[in-house]
């Protein structure tokens, strides 16, 4: 019997009004999902010193730069996997989004050291 339990990024559970669904009968709503794709968000307000913090720690956690920079506003741009963490002159940061199982932690993260810059 499948588990019918939506995860938002938001950690908001919604159980299934069909708690023992049969994979074979679905009921509108009833979903199973197994992916935990993070929504994109984009930061404000990093002053430089920030911006390098946290390009060390997305490094740190083993993102790989690009060295390409076609984008003349772009300080920096690194990858984990599927996911992109750009950095912005303004002090603007951007990640896409993804899959990659610290994207939580790197979230709060980024939103800590740009508080406290």
């Amino acid at each position: 019997m499948a588990s019918c339990l939506l995860e938002l990024p938001f950690r908001f559970n919604f159980d299934c009004r069909y708690h023992n669904c049969d994979p074979s009968d679905r009921k509108p709503f009833c979903a199973d999902f197994d992916s935990r794709t993070v929504l994109g968000k984009t930061w404000k307000g990093a002053n430089p010193k920030a911006l390098a913090e946290i390009r060390e720690l997305l490094i740190r956690r083993g993102a790989v730069e690009d060295k390409d920079l076609r984008n003349p506003h772009e300080a920096w741009r690194v990858r984990i996997e599927n996911s992109v963490f750009t950095g912005y002159r303004s002090g603007t940061i951007y990640c896409n989004g993804g899959d990659i199982p610290e994207i939580a932690f790197l979230y709060t993260s980024i939103s800590e050291a740009i508080g406290s810059a």
